[in-house]
């Protein structure tokens, strides 16, 4: 798998594929997707998908099955996905299952995007109101990332992205933290996307099944996906990085409370630094027993237990950590305090 930094080097990459199906997100204008792909190439069709989670759903997978039978697709065929996380998912999902398997190629257009969800070859859509419970591991032949698409991003899927960077930072180590904890401005992020996807691809190619290492990704993401899950069934959706960013707090308190070795002043002055960036994100409203319920069904459990990331210190993650919800709870309670208004 290569990241490729512009759209050039992007469309060399995947210029052995004579014919091409585009999926891209509904907010994409299809003119800027054309100077990524490679001249020579056919064009058959293109499939947009809603923006979002709804980009997850049975419903919009299987509008893009019957577009790329409609449109001749093969096994042969490139299909090449513009778009964020959701539909960088969704798009591997799709490539991965239609006629079992097909080429997949993504060019995130969110920072969520470009250093995390199109990196690594998971796929997921969502069931039962329950995030990435369906899904492959099926990695895309290039990635193609460049913050021009940053330049009409809302500030709020800005600062998604930028808490999956700083997750980056605290399992990469020190240096990386400091560096993140001296940031103040969305201005500084833009060239450091480039370095977080490394960290990701790094981790990823040493285990890319998720086996020991890569679960470390998952710092911060059972409490933030159990927010996703509460929040979208209330109707107050939440961006998947805000989630994070509120599930990073947590496990910071809890790598201190439950003993892991994070010292209480590093808990504290990246918990500043959380509230810092949300400051103008309201904790979404949730019962502690309804998040609870929500990480039992977490894809990391096993045998019904609660399996966490902690951290040792920065770059020292500790994954496959049991949680008793009698933890979660007390933990849970004095983070959620901290996010109070």
């Amino acid at each position: 798998m290569k990241i490729s930094t512009t759209p050039a080097d992007f469309a060399r990459e995947i210029a052995c594929h004579s014919r091409i199906f585009v999926i891209r997100d509904e907010r994409i204008d299809p003119e800027r997707c054309a100077g990524w792909l490679p001249p020579s190439a056919t064009l058959l069709g293109t499939c947009t998908l809603p923006s979002g989670e709804q980009a997850k759903n049975m419903n919009s997978i299987g509008m893009s099955w019957k577009a790329l039978m409609q449109a001749g697709a093969d096994r042969n065929t490139l299909l090449c996905a513009f778009g964020g996380g959701s539909t960088t998912d969704a798009a591997g999902f799709i490539g991965s299952t239609f006629k079992r398997g097909m080429p997949v190629a993504l060019v995130p257009t969110t920072i969520v995007g470009m250093v995390d969800a199109a990196i690594g070859g998971k796929t997921g859509i969502n069931f039962e109101g329950l995030k990435n419970q369906i899904g492959t591991f099926s990695s895309p032949i290039a990635i193609g990332i460049h913050p021009i698409w940053l330049e009409t991003l809302p500030k709020g899927e800005q600062l998604s992205g930028w808490m999956e960077m700083l997750k980056h930072c605290y399992i990469d180590g020190e240096a990386s933290v400091e560096w993140a904890h001296a940031t103040e401005s969305f201005d500084d992020i833009a060239a450091m996307i480039p370095d977080s996807a490394r960290v990701k691809l790094r981790v990823v190619e040493a285990d890319p099944e998720e086996r020991g290492m890569r679960k470390a990704l998952n710092f911060g993401h059972t409490v933030g996906h159990a927010l996703e899950a509460v929040a979208l069934e209330a109707g107050r959706p939440i961006a998947h990085g805000l989630a994070v960013g509120f599930g990073m707090a947590f496990a910071l308190r809890a790598s201190v409370e439950l003993g892991a070795g994070l010292r209480e002043e590093q808990a504290d002055e990246a918990v500043e630094r959380l509230r810092f960036w949300l400051a103008s994100t309201p904790l979404p409203e949730a019962e502690p027993d309804a998040l609870w319920a929500a990480m039992l069904h977490d894809k990391k459990n096993r045998d019904g237990v609660v399996l966490e990331v902690w951290l040792a210190d920065w770059g020292q993650p500790r994954w496959d950590e049991p949680l008793k919800k009698e933890d979660f709870l007390r933990i849970w309670s004095k983070t959620r305090a901290e996010f109070a208004r």
